[in-house]
């Protein structure tokens, strides 16, 4: 059997997620099906997550203060 870290030393991403620079509050909503659909649709085209489309979109679509 090989060792998985034959050196000891681990290699890859640190561990977590990673820091913002503010800090972030969850937001949950029920949406129709057919809009999911096309949120999900953009958001794979965009290659983004879908809470990363809506974080988007929210912030772009809300009035400056």
């Amino acid at each position: 059997m090989i060792p998985r870290y034959p050196d000891g030393v681990r290699e890859g991403r640190p561990r977590g997620r990673p820091r913002v620079a503010e800090p972030l509050e969850p937001v949950s909503t029920r949406v129709p099906l057919h809009v999911y659909d096309q949120l999900v649709r953009t958001a794979t085209a965009r290659d983004v997550s879908v809470a990363n489309l809506l974080r988007q979109i929210i912030i772009l679509r809300l009035p400056r203060e």
